[in-house]
């Protein structure tokens, strides 16, 4: 890797979002990673020379975080330190590079890894959670998608509109009246602490692994046009089916998982909020007994998430936390972090959809696509969602023994088999 930091007093300061990223550190390494598979090759110099070109409009993608002085600093990466080429001939070295994680301290905040086969490519991207989350993250892939065809069909591409500057949590509350405040600051959003009986019965003691189940698109599809007729949502569909399994294989009766939201939502008239970390957290709580159906279970969380969304109490504390970030030092902040916050042990995430937007690499033809996200150490456990084409793959990466990945696997077959039950 040839990358030169450009001076130590080249710096961007992180905001406090970014410095809770590096708090879960400490759990996990926060990383975003996705998948694609294409029926032909890229270009892999216009490939090196799109990221290298997205870098210089994100700064962030071309930084390393300092953890000693709580700072980015700048780098100047080569092109070729976005994109390794790794020939292939089976499909087992998926999991490999996707999972294999980024340098903390040097190297861009991305890496694009081409898996070339005989008559195709697949790209395994491995990207810094600190630099954005899953929406900020879409930004920056589409980014990367939209120069490279640009460069390759030597056409015109605006490298720069202004949506990649503006990182900080203050454009949320700054489309809030001082009367909205007041009454997020006075709100409860106090929820149970999660039963630890929640757990999943894992080791832990083995190899990281991604371990993955597709929801076919005709199922999507008929479940879709069934639960609308119910009034419930998707979300809360594949929610609901996570609960289900949850008590199923735990005997829990007290679900309490938290559900990310995106802060953006609340900023209708702030279009430049893009890349960055504005995800906060609905939690969803639910009381499943042993009667229940998997219907009466989607209509408990569907009511737990409306009265969620049906409220702006999410957003205290973001702002609680962004506050104290303005007055007390970093290592206090990560103090007060876990003291009453904390991270959530069994968590789920829908990063949403894979759309055209980042699968359009002129020349080649997406076949399929997803999101996962961090490699957990149990007893934390967490589903990620992601839908390409009407195909909805549920993830989980983990330390994991033999036994384990089979339960895993297991597990999330069952989810999938509640849902598709729902139509």
């Amino acid at each position: 890797m040839n990358v030169k930091i450009v001076s130590s007093d080249d710096t961007i300061r992180p905001m406090p979002f970014e410095f809770m990223q590096s708090f879960y550190r400490q759990a996990h390494n926060p990383i975003i990673r996705a998948y694609f598979d294409f029926d032909g090759h890229l270009n892999v110099p216009m490939l090196k020379r799109a990221a290298k070109k997205t870098a210089e409009c994100i700064p962030l993608l071309d930084c390393a975080y300092d953890d000693v002085r709580h700072t980015w600093v700048r780098q100047e990466s080569d092109e070729d330190d976005f994109v390794d080429v790794i020939s292939c001939n089976g499909s087992a070295m998926v999991e490999k590079y996707m999972l294999q994680p980024l340098c903390q301290d040097a190297g861009p905040r991305i890496c694009l890894r081409i898996l070339r086969y005989k008559e195709h490519d697949s790209l395994c991207v491995v990207f810094d959670h600190m630099v954005a989350d899953g929406a900020g993250f879409k930004v920056c892939f589409s980014r990367i998608a939209s120069t490279y065809s640009a460069l390759l069909n030597q056409t015109h591409t605006v490298l720069y509109d202004g949506y990649t500057q503006r990182r900080d949590f203050g454009q949320v509350t700054e489309s809030l009246s001082n009367l909205d405040k007041l009454n997020i600051m006075r709100s409860s959003n106090v929820h149970p602490k999660p039963d630890p009986a929640m757990c999943l019965p894992l080791s832990g003691q083995g190899d990281p692994h991604l371990m993955r189940v597709q929801i076919s698109s005709e199922d999507f599809i008929h479940v879709h046009a069934s639960i609308k007729r119910r009034g419930v949502t998707i979300n809360d569909a594949l929610l609901a089916s996570y609960a289900y399994a949850l008590h199923k294989a735990t005997g829990c009766f007290n679900i309490v998982l938290p559900c990310p939201v995106d802060l953006r939502m609340f900023a209708p008239k702030a279009p430049c909020l893009r890349v960055a970390n504005l995800t906060g957290s609905y939690v969803c709580t639910v009381s499943i007994t042993d009667d229940q159906s998997m219907d009466d279970v989607l209509h408990a969380v569907s009511c737990a998430m409306r009265k969620e969304k049906s409220s702006t109490a999410c957003l205290k504390g973001p702002i609680l936390l962004h506050a104290a970030a303005h007055i007390v030092p970093v290592s206090v902040l990560s103090r007060m972090f876990f003291a009453y916050a904390g991270i959530p042990v069994i968590s789920y995430t829908n990063v949403g959809i894979v759309n055209s937007d980042m699968t359009s690499f002129a020349g080649v033809h997406c076949k399929d696509a997803y999101i996962a996200t961090a490699v957990k150490h149990p007893p934390s456990f967490q589903v990620s969602v992601s839908t390409f084409q009407n195909i909805v793959t549920l993830s989980s990466c983990l330390y994991a023994s033999k036994e384990d990945y089979v339960y895993v696997m297991s597990f999330l077959e069952s989810i999938k088999r509640y849902f598709i039950g729902l139509c």
